[in-house]
């Protein structure tokens, strides 16, 4: 930066180094500190970085929703922009979503969306089998990682997810988000 700054001092006028050093030894610095390839990656980034909330709403949206369907989602909040008050529970252990939520009537609500927590896989087939005559969605995150799910999945959910009590029917285009439909226990 010295080297620089003495090159622009010897062949600029006074003028035109006092309007442009700044500019150019700034550019430099920022050129010094920020990897330009890690920068592109960061802001250029797409469903390879980030989940796919936006499709899998627009997924449920598509069939379409019907007044008598049940809507769970792992990312309540997001799914609550997309889908408004379609969304009836918030799947999510009580111990991770603890911070994020209060009780009101003896239940366990999100404090952003208001929509009661589902917080095991026991709770989680309950659900199930009572609405067993409705269409019930379960709208996966795909900030929940496979192999890394227990902090959002644990006390059986991640199970109940994978057993024959789910089918997949929508995978977003991050490849990880998913929206499972309920099967009923009497269902084969």
């Amino acid at each position: 930066l010295q080297y620089l700054d003495n090159q622009i001092r010897q062949t600029w006028p006074t003028r035109a180094r006092l309007q442009n050093a700044g500019t150019i030894m700034a550019l430099f610095l920022v050129i010094l500190i920020v990897n330009p390839v890690k920068l592109n990656v960061v802001t250029n980034s797409g469903y390879d970085r980030h989940p796919d909330h936006k499709g899998a709403a627009e997924y449920l949206k598509n069939l379409p929703i019907k007044d008598d369907d049940l809507i769970i989602a792992e990312d309540v909040i997001q799914q609550f922009y997309y889908l408004g008050d379609d969304v009836d529970y918030w799947l999510r252990t009580f111990d991770n979503a603890r911070g994020y939520a209060i009780q009101k009537n003896g239940q366990m609500l999100d404090q952003y969306t208001l929509v009661p927590i589902i917080g095991s896989g026991d709770e989680l087939i309950r659900i199930l089998d009572e609405n067993k005559d409705r269409r019930v969605f379960i709208v996966g995150s795909g900030e929940i990682k496979p192999g890394r799910d227990d902090w959002a999945r644990s006390r059986g959910i991640a199970e109940v997810l994978q057993s024959n009590r789910t089918k997949v029917e929508y995978e977003g285009r991050d490849g990880v988000t998913k929206v499972w439909t309920g099967v009923s226990a009497n269902a084969d």
